[in-house]
């Protein structure tokens, strides 16, 4: 066996041919369904003074995923994923914003419909991109009194990932998204929202998928 195959250039070589080669035994779902998991975290970057003033930075989400992969590439994908934080209220005095020691608690739950592309299909590491709207339910509720807020609105996102397949029937994804939901905050005129100009809850995310192709 020759020496170069040691070298740095050789071993790189041989790990990109392992990490980019079909798996053996890869074999695509029939039906074209997928469905799986993720978590990630989630951060409301379109609001982000009246977030910012009542819950701080953002916080983890949890959802699943159901969809269909056409053999060219694309996806038609559906997402519900569920997000809380709990803050601290504030009030107005004197033209500016005080806590007021009352617990808060913020849950975004959107259910998200999705279009994406994947690059190098075949391979067992693949780029993807996609776009698509949702639905999203904001609900804002004061937990001392249990009086709660909830304004739903809809969406759209764009997301960007890189799957990788681990076995013929499991892929891990990594996933970054961003969506704008105006008029989804602020209609209460007692709001920080309102109080800041802001009606956009949308923003960042960043997800590990898990997903199982039957």
């Amino acid at each position: 066996m020759s020496i170069a195959f040691f070298s740095r250039p050789g071993l790189l070589a041989c790990l990109l041919a392992a990490i980019c080669a079909p798996p053996a035994g890869a074999a695509e779902s029939k039906l074209g369904l997928h469905f799986g998991a993720r978590s990630g975290y989630y951060e409301p970057t379109n609001s982000e003074r009246s977030y910012e003033a009542v819950y701080g930075a953002g916080s983890l989400l949890h959802g699943v995923d159901v969809g269909w992969t056409h053999r060219s590439g694309f996806s038609a994908e559906g997402t519900f994923w569920y997000f809380r934080k709990d803050g601290e209220g504030v009030r107005l005095v004197a033209g500016e914003l005080v806590k007021s020691g009352r617990a808060k608690r913020l849950i975004i739950t959107p259910v998200l419909f999705s279009v994406t592309y994947r690059f190098l299909r075949e391979r067992r590491v693949a780029p993807y991109i996609g776009a698509g709207i949702g639905w999203w339910r904001v609900q804002e509720k004061d937990v001392e009194s249990g009086e709660a807020g909830t304004e739903t609105s809809w969406g759209a996102h764009l997301v960007s990932g890189l799957s990788v397949r681990v076995h013929h029937l499991v892929s891990l994804l990594g996933e970054l998204g961003y969506a704008v939901v105006p008029d989804s905050l602020g209609a209460n005129e007692r709001s920080t929202a309102h109080f800041y100009g802001e009606d956009d809850i949308g923003g960042v995310s960043v997800s590990v998928r898990l997903a199982f192709t039957p």
